[in-house]
């Protein structure tokens, strides 16, 4: 067969079944859009995830106090931690020389009722650094 044949045979068959190719061709065509939408919308938040990270700086370590069982997800979970970093901690890490700022922070969140209303609130406690 000659290209021109199979084209010729191609339009004949796209006419006898108009509404079953345009439907064919509509589908294709919101399934390849459904797809390039859900891949811009991840690299979207792709990027804006490492721009939040990236603004905090490279040379920045977060370190949490708990037992070994909760820092390596095992155990139970329990809302009182128990406080394996201390305040001599905090004082002796500050002393190092790769060090160049040390903030001790403390979160405690707890039910505030007064005048009738019940608030979930958080504390904050931290050093003047």
């Amino acid at each position: 067969m000659k290209s021109r044949d199979l084209l010729t045979m191609s339009v004949q068959n796209l006419r006898r079944g108009g509404l079953r190719s345009i439907l064919s061709i509509l589908g294709i065509v919101i399934g390849i859009s459904a797809v390039i939408l859900i891949l811009s919308i991840s690299e979207a938040g792709q990027r804006f995830i490492i721009n939040q990270v990236a603004a905090f700086g490279s040379d920045l370590v977060f370190v949490e106090s708990g037992s070994p069982d909760e820092l390596e997800g095992g155990g139970i979970p329990t809302p009182f931690p128990k406080d394996v970093l201390t305040k001599s901690d905090a004082e002796k890490l500050n002393q190092q020389p790769w060090v160049r700022l040390l903030t001790p922070v403390i979160f405690q969140q707890d039910t505030v009722n007064a005048r009738g209303e019940v608030m979930n609130a958080e504390i904050v406690g931290t050093s003047e650094d």
